[in-house]
């Protein structure tokens, strides 16, 4: 069974005004990203799922992204990335999420989370990860830097 990933993303990203400006956020987007060389294990990585991405998984373009998931009756690792054309810096950022789960077989989100370079807060609506809601993240003492990060991470 192959699972075609879809967010239905919302920047809440704030920015400068100046092209080529790591500060302006405009013209950025949310992608799903399946690194299937990274395995998800219910004893997550010491260094949090940012760094284990960042350290083995990481993409520079989106001809690097996956975004299906094939095979079933196993658990997969997805993540969902901020990409821009150019690396940006920022501290906070807003999506949401809608799919049907059990519309063409048993999907599920067992696990889910934040990935952030370091401490933060994040603000989840009522039901998150349901169909049709959303959450809020931002980082408290490192920005997020670069280009084709991960924000959030789902098994």
């Amino acid at each position: 069974m192959r699972w075609v990933l879809s967010i239905l993303a919302i920047a809440a990203l704030a920015g400068g005004s100046a092209m080529g400006d790591v500060n302006n956020l405009n013209n950025g987007a949310f992608i799903a990203h399946h690194p299937a060389a990274m395995a998800y294990s219910t004893d997550p990585p010491a260094e949090g799922y940012y760094a284990a991405f960042m350290a083995g998984h990481a993409i520079t373009d989106c001809e690097g992204q996956v975004n299906e998931i094939a095979g079933s009756g196993e658990t997969k690792l997805w993540f969902v990335l901020a990409a821009w054309t150019e690396n940006k810096v920022w501290a906070g950022a807003s999506f949401g999420i809608d799919y049907s789960p059990g519309e063409t077989g048993a999907y599920g989100i067992m696990e889910y989370g934040a990935c952030r370079p370091g401490a933060g807060l994040e603000i989840e609506s009522p039901g998150w990860p349901d169909p049709g809601t959303g959450v809020s993240l931002v980082v408290t003492d490192l920005n997020w830097e670069g280009n084709f990060l991960p924000v959030y991470y789902f098994a």
